[in-house]
């Protein structure tokens, strides 16, 4: 038999044996479209998807308990059903009726024909049966608390840019609703930005919220702000403040002035002017007849808005005098 099918391929060109697999082929897919168009009776589960769950209440994410169907329908439609994995039951729980054992809270579900229920099976697909009387839906109970947003990231800014404010997130906090024994161990709800940013722009950015099982948020995203510009640097000379100096003396300080150095975004750039600073020659340590003859400089004021602070000197000279109307 096997040496008659050799001899038979030998004896084809190679003409004549493409035209033989196509249409072999042809005959091949018209066989299994036809199988396909035929109806077909099969046993399977449908998992149970929770809808209008009692408030104070939270359900598992995959009830442990499915329903056990019989379906029908042509090749189709199940080879569809099966190939996309949709085999759902969508119950909902306000009509149902809730009992309590053992401290725990249940929601009775009886399938019987899953008249009224709905599916996500394909039109063209029907049950005919069900063989599952009761499932028992846990409801677990949940409490409320408003915990703020916490964002890890990973940002750096390119040369000649600086922040123009600072980063904002909204909404920056939500309210998270979950079993007593997750809410408990919560202190913030955390989001990640796992790609590094490297800015020259104000970008925004949503980010999604993770959460425990069994665990809810009043919002499932949070917007991430990054507000970013060139920057300049500007330069001042501010007038030095003696604080603390002795009762009954004045002092002078040499020089008058402190120069300071910052970068500053343009946008604050001309906002940014000697009254927003303030450096002081602190004199708390100082009194009169110290062998001391400079002080140090500190810059206690300054605008959250800039960047890079320097100032010099770090100390000055000083002269205390004593006041005309001590001396008399």
């Amino acid at each position: 038999m096997v040496s008659s099918v050799i001899r038979l391929f030998k004896r084809i060109n190679g003409r004549d044996f493409r035209t033989f697999l196509i249409f072999l082929l042809i005959s091949l897919l018209v066989w299994h479209i036809e199988k396909l168009r035929q109806e077909y009776s099969e046993e399977t589960d449908l998992n149970i998807v929770c809808v209008n769950v009692p408030e104070g209440y939270v359900t598992p994410p995959v009830i442990e308990k499915k329903v056990r169907v019989r379906i029908e329908g042509n090749g189709f439609s199940l080879t569809r059903m099966f190939l996309a994995n949709k085999r759902n039951v969508k119950v909902d729980l306000t009509p149902l009726r809730r009992i309590s054992t053992d401290g725990q809270m249940w929601a009775m579900f009886i399938p019987r024909r899953l008249g009224g229920y709905r599916t996500d099976l394909p039109e063209q697909v029907r049950v005919t049966e069900v063989f599952t009387d009761t499932v028992m839906i846990p409801l677990l109970t949940v409490k409320k608390r408003k915990l703020p947003v916490v964002v890890h990231d990973q940002v750096s800014l390119m040369p000649q840019f600086v922040f123009s404010a600072p980063r904002k997130v909204t909404p920056d906090s939500v309210v998270v609703t979950a079993t007593n024994d997750i809410i408990d161990t919560m202190a913030a709800v955390h989001v990640s930005i796992d790609k590094p940013l490297t800015l020259s722009d104000t970008v925004v950015t949503q980010v999604g919220i993770n959460l425990p099982e069994l665990a809810v948020a009043s919002a499932s995203e949070v917007t991430v702000e990054y507000d970013v510009e060139p920057f300049a640097e500007k330069k001042m000379d501010i007038l030095i403040t003696p604080v603390n100096v002795a009762d009954g003396y004045s002092c002078k300080v040499f020089p008058p002035t402190a120069k300071v150095s910052f970068y500053v975004g343009l946008s604050q750039f001309e906002l940014a002017d000697e009254s927003q600073f303030k450096v002081v020659a602190d004199f708390g340590n100082i009194r009169p007849g110290d062998k001391a003859f400079r002080v140090r400089l500190s810059l206690q004021k300054a605008p959250s808005s800039i960047h890079n602070v320097s100032f010099s000197p770090s100390f000055a000279e000083f002269i205390l005098e004593k006041d005309v109307l001590s001396k008399q």
